[in-house]
């Protein structure tokens, strides 16, 4: 199974005006990072018949910040 984990701040910065803040964002996919195998071969003459051969990709982490004004 997945899990995903999503963390927020946001900062709010008079020099901007009233309203202005920063927001820093960390977002993390398959934070566990559990092996995911894709299904296996079903090609009944492949000599990899019945194996998993290849898996989805890892852990991806992404980060971010917003202005606003």
């Amino acid at each position: 199974f997945n899990v995903d984990f999503a963390l927020s701040r946001s900062i709010k910065l008079p020099a901007l005006g009233q309203s202005g803040e920063v927001q820093v964002r960390v977002e993390m996919f398959y934070v566990f990072n559990t092996t995911n195998l894709l299904p296996p071969q079903s090609n009944l003459t492949s000599a990899a018949f019945g194996r998993s051969t290849d898996a989805l990709p890892g852990r991806i982490m992404q980060f971010g910040g917003r202005f606003r004004f």
